[in-house]
Protein backbone atom coordinates (compact mmCIF):
# COMPACT_ATOMS: atom_id res chain seq x y z
CA UNK A 1 0.00 0.00 0.00
CA UNK A 2 0.90 3.45 -0.98
CA UNK A 3 2.43 5.78 2.17
CA UNK A 4 0.18 8.68 2.66
CA UNK A 5 1.90 11.68 1.23
CA UNK A 6 -0.27 14.71 3.06
CA UNK A 7 -1.71 14.65 6.43
CA UNK A 8 -5.39 16.36 7.04
CA UNK A 9 -6.15 18.14 10.08
CA UNK A 10 -9.44 19.74 9.54
CA UNK A 11 -10.32 22.67 11.97
CA UNK A 12 -6.58 23.79 12.53
CA UNK A 13 -4.74 26.64 10.85
CA UNK A 14 -2.24 24.47 8.89
CA UNK A 15 -5.02 21.75 7.47
CA UNK A 16 -2.74 20.27 5.34
CA UNK A 17 0.86 19.18 5.70
CA UNK A 18 3.28 17.12 3.18
CA UNK A 19 5.21 14.24 4.83
CA UNK A 20 7.99 14.46 3.31
CA UNK A 21 8.76 18.55 2.63
CA UNK A 22 6.66 19.58 5.72
CA UNK A 23 4.65 22.20 3.27
CA UNK A 24 1.59 23.40 4.40
CA UNK A 25 -1.26 24.41 2.34
CA UNK A 26 -4.23 26.12 3.81
CA UNK A 27 -8.13 26.37 3.16
CA UNK A 28 -11.29 27.10 3.12
CA UNK A 29 -13.82 26.14 5.70
CA UNK A 30 -15.57 24.86 2.57
CA UNK A 31 -13.04 23.47 1.02
CA UNK A 32 -11.78 21.57 4.12
CA UNK A 33 -15.37 20.12 5.13
CA UNK A 34 -15.12 18.88 1.49
CA UNK A 35 -12.06 17.11 1.94
CA UNK A 36 -13.21 16.10 5.33
CA UNK A 37 -16.34 13.90 3.63
CA UNK A 38 -13.78 12.52 0.75
CA UNK A 39 -12.03 10.84 2.91
CA UNK A 40 -14.52 9.71 5.76
CA UNK A 41 -16.24 8.50 2.69
CA UNK A 42 -13.00 7.22 0.40
CA UNK A 43 -15.20 3.54 -0.24
CA UNK A 44 -17.84 5.31 -2.31
CA UNK A 45 -18.80 7.95 -4.62
CA UNK A 46 -20.16 10.76 -3.09
CA UNK A 47 -23.17 12.79 -4.09
CA UNK A 48 -23.32 16.64 -5.01
CA UNK A 49 -26.21 16.70 -2.79
CA UNK A 50 -24.35 15.23 -0.32
CA UNK A 51 -21.55 18.00 -0.63
CA UNK A 52 -23.90 20.77 -0.99
CA UNK A 53 -25.32 19.87 2.10
CA UNK A 54 -21.92 19.26 4.24
CA UNK A 55 -19.58 22.00 2.47
CA UNK A 56 -22.34 24.80 2.72
CA UNK A 57 -24.78 23.65 5.60
CA UNK A 58 -28.08 26.06 4.97
CA UNK A 59 -26.94 27.66 2.23
CA UNK A 60 -27.87 27.61 -1.44
CA UNK A 61 -24.92 27.24 -3.94
CA UNK A 62 -24.96 25.93 -7.54
CA UNK A 63 -22.59 23.60 -8.69
CA UNK A 64 -20.09 25.78 -9.92
CA UNK A 65 -18.99 26.22 -6.59
CA UNK A 66 -18.37 22.38 -6.06
CA UNK A 67 -16.29 22.66 -9.19
CA UNK A 68 -14.03 25.44 -7.99
CA UNK A 69 -13.89 23.77 -4.69
CA UNK A 70 -12.52 20.57 -6.09
CA UNK A 71 -9.98 22.08 -8.27
CA UNK A 72 -8.90 24.35 -5.13
CA UNK A 73 -8.21 20.90 -3.46
CA UNK A 74 -6.40 19.02 -6.20
CA UNK A 75 -4.01 22.25 -6.58
CA UNK A 76 -3.39 21.84 -3.00
CA UNK A 77 -2.95 18.01 -3.66
CA UNK A 78 -0.39 18.68 -6.28
CA UNK A 79 -3.44 16.75 -8.20
CA UNK A 80 -5.38 18.05 -11.77
CA UNK A 81 -8.45 17.44 -13.37
CA UNK A 82 -6.53 16.03 -16.10
CA UNK A 83 -4.51 13.29 -14.20
CA UNK A 84 -7.28 12.90 -11.30
CA UNK A 85 -4.81 11.04 -9.33
CA UNK A 86 -5.86 11.58 -5.85
CA UNK A 87 -9.56 13.04 -6.60
CA UNK A 88 -11.78 11.54 -9.45
CA UNK A 89 -14.45 12.58 -10.69
CA UNK A 90 -17.99 10.67 -10.95
CA UNK A 91 -19.45 11.72 -14.01
CA UNK A 92 -23.52 13.02 -13.42
CA UNK A 93 -22.76 12.13 -10.09
CA UNK A 94 -20.18 13.33 -7.72
CA UNK A 95 -16.56 12.90 -6.35
CA UNK A 96 -14.46 10.39 -4.97
CA UNK A 97 -10.96 9.81 -3.63
CA UNK A 98 -8.51 7.46 -4.36
CA UNK A 99 -5.46 5.93 -3.44
CA UNK A 100 -3.70 6.31 0.14
CA UNK A 101 -2.48 10.04 -0.65
CA UNK A 102 -4.35 11.38 2.34
CA UNK A 103 -4.40 10.70 6.15
CA UNK A 104 -7.02 12.16 8.18
CA UNK A 105 -5.53 12.87 11.37
CA UNK A 106 -8.45 14.08 14.50
CA UNK A 107 -6.61 15.43 17.02
CA UNK A 108 -8.11 15.90 20.53
CA UNK A 109 -5.45 18.34 22.19
CA UNK A 110 -5.18 16.74 26.03
CA UNK A 111 -4.42 20.44 27.40
CA UNK A 112 -7.68 21.58 26.86
CA UNK A 113 -9.42 18.45 27.88
CA UNK A 114 -7.66 18.02 31.29
CA UNK A 115 -8.29 21.31 33.09
CA UNK A 116 -11.57 20.67 32.51
CA UNK A 117 -11.60 17.43 34.19
CA UNK A 118 -9.54 18.90 36.54
CA UNK A 119 -12.18 21.53 37.49
CA UNK A 120 -14.96 19.15 37.38
CA UNK A 121 -13.42 17.73 39.96
CA UNK A 122 -13.19 20.92 42.31
CA UNK A 123 -17.06 21.60 41.88
CA UNK A 124 -17.78 18.30 42.96
CA UNK A 125 -15.33 18.90 46.14
CA UNK A 126 -17.32 22.58 47.29
CA UNK A 127 -21.04 20.85 46.37
CA UNK A 128 -19.76 18.12 48.78
CA UNK A 129 -18.31 20.90 51.43
CA UNK A 130 -21.37 23.01 51.02
CA UNK A 131 -24.21 19.93 51.82
CA UNK A 132 -21.61 18.75 54.27
CA UNK A 133 -21.69 22.04 56.05
CA UNK A 134 -25.33 22.54 55.12
CA UNK A 135 -26.36 19.15 57.40
CA UNK A 136 -24.30 20.21 60.27
CA UNK A 137 -26.14 23.38 60.21
CA UNK A 138 -29.67 22.03 59.58
CA UNK A 139 -29.08 19.46 62.75
CA UNK A 140 -27.90 22.12 65.33
CA UNK A 141 -30.90 24.46 64.12
CA UNK A 142 -33.63 21.38 64.51
CA UNK A 143 -31.79 20.39 67.94
CA UNK A 144 -31.71 24.20 69.23
CA UNK A 145 -35.16 24.52 68.57
CA UNK A 146 -36.14 21.95 70.45
CA UNK A 147 -34.02 23.44 73.40
CA UNK A 148 -35.52 26.96 72.96
CA UNK A 149 -39.46 26.24 71.62
CA UNK A 150 -41.83 27.52 74.17
CA UNK A 151 -43.32 24.89 76.80
CA UNK A 152 -46.44 25.01 75.08
CA UNK A 153 -45.33 23.33 72.19
CA UNK A 154 -43.25 20.12 73.54
CA UNK A 155 -46.56 17.33 74.05
CA UNK A 156 -46.37 18.28 70.13
CA UNK A 157 -42.93 16.62 69.73
CA UNK A 158 -43.81 14.18 72.77
CA UNK A 159 -41.03 15.81 74.13
CA UNK A 160 -40.37 16.15 78.42
CA UNK A 161 -38.70 19.48 80.03
CA UNK A 162 -37.70 19.48 83.33
CA UNK A 163 -35.81 22.16 85.24
CA UNK A 164 -33.08 21.11 88.42
CA UNK A 165 -31.89 24.26 89.78
CA UNK A 166 -29.69 26.23 86.86
CA UNK A 167 -30.17 22.96 84.88
CA UNK A 168 -32.35 22.59 82.16
CA UNK A 169 -33.80 19.23 80.21
CA UNK A 170 -35.52 18.57 76.86
CA UNK A 171 -35.76 14.39 76.66
CA UNK A 172 -38.16 12.57 74.80
CA UNK A 173 -40.95 11.29 76.84
CA UNK A 174 -40.90 7.53 76.08
CA UNK A 175 -36.72 7.07 75.51
CA UNK A 176 -36.27 5.21 78.63
CA UNK A 177 -32.17 5.38 78.34
CA UNK A 178 -32.78 9.18 77.83
CA UNK A 179 -34.74 9.86 80.98
CA UNK A 180 -32.54 7.55 83.38
CA UNK A 181 -29.54 10.08 81.84
CA UNK A 182 -31.51 13.00 82.37
CA UNK A 183 -32.03 11.92 86.16
CA UNK A 184 -28.36 10.84 87.32
CA UNK A 185 -27.01 13.86 85.14
CA UNK A 186 -29.75 16.37 87.16
CA UNK A 187 -27.97 15.41 90.81
CA UNK A 188 -24.96 16.88 89.55
CA UNK A 189 -23.34 20.16 90.72
CA UNK A 190 -22.80 23.27 87.83
CA UNK A 191 -21.32 25.72 88.60
CA UNK A 192 -23.31 27.82 84.96
CA UNK A 193 -26.58 27.20 83.58
CA UNK A 194 -26.68 24.54 81.14
CA UNK A 195 -29.22 23.58 78.72
CA UNK A 196 -29.07 19.70 77.83
CA UNK A 197 -31.15 18.17 75.24
CA UNK A 198 -30.56 14.57 75.11
CA UNK A 199 -32.05 11.53 72.65
CA UNK A 200 -30.70 8.33 71.49
CA UNK A 201 -31.17 5.16 69.62
CA UNK A 202 -30.24 1.45 69.34
CA UNK A 203 -26.43 2.15 68.87
CA UNK A 204 -25.82 5.76 70.83
CA UNK A 205 -26.61 8.80 73.11
CA UNK A 206 -26.32 12.40 71.05
CA UNK A 207 -26.01 14.91 73.44
CA UNK A 208 -26.28 18.76 73.24
CA UNK A 209 -25.87 21.22 76.01
CA UNK A 210 -25.84 25.25 75.79
CA UNK A 211 -24.03 26.55 78.38
CA UNK A 212 -25.52 29.88 79.48
CA UNK A 213 -22.63 32.68 80.42
CA UNK A 214 -24.90 35.61 82.70
CA UNK A 215 -22.17 38.18 82.26
CA UNK A 216 -21.89 38.32 78.84
CA UNK A 217 -25.03 36.82 77.94
CA UNK A 218 -23.84 33.81 75.39
CA UNK A 219 -24.30 30.87 74.60
CA UNK A 220 -21.83 27.80 73.80
CA UNK A 221 -22.97 24.95 72.27
CA UNK A 222 -21.37 21.51 72.38
CA UNK A 223 -22.61 18.57 70.93
CA UNK A 224 -21.89 15.22 71.99
CA UNK A 225 -22.12 11.67 70.86
CA UNK A 226 -21.76 8.85 72.98
CA UNK A 227 -21.51 4.77 72.57
CA UNK A 228 -24.64 3.57 74.14
CA UNK A 229 -22.46 0.32 75.93
CA UNK A 230 -20.81 2.54 77.77
CA UNK A 231 -21.65 2.55 81.56
CA UNK A 232 -24.66 4.95 82.52
CA UNK A 233 -22.18 6.77 85.21
CA UNK A 234 -19.20 6.48 82.59
CA UNK A 235 -21.68 8.66 80.64
CA UNK A 236 -23.22 10.67 82.71
CA UNK A 237 -20.00 11.80 83.91
CA UNK A 238 -18.04 12.58 80.82
CA UNK A 239 -20.88 15.04 79.60
CA UNK A 240 -20.34 16.86 83.01
CA UNK A 241 -16.88 17.45 82.06
CA UNK A 242 -17.51 18.48 78.82
CA UNK A 243 -20.29 20.56 79.22
CA UNK A 244 -18.86 22.91 81.71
Amino acid sequence: MQEAMWEFRPGTSEPLKHRMTGEVRSLKNSESRLLLLLLTHSHRTVTKDEIHNFAWPGKVVSDDSITRAISTLRTALGDSAAQQKIIRTAPKSGYFIIGNHVVLIEETPQATITPVSNRTQKNKLRVSLLLTCLGFILVNVFLFNFLFMPSGNSDQYMLSRIISGNTQFMVESDDLVSLELMSNLSHKKRSQPVDFYITSNQARIYVSCVIRTPEAKRRNSLNLSIDIDNPLEYISNEIHQQCQ
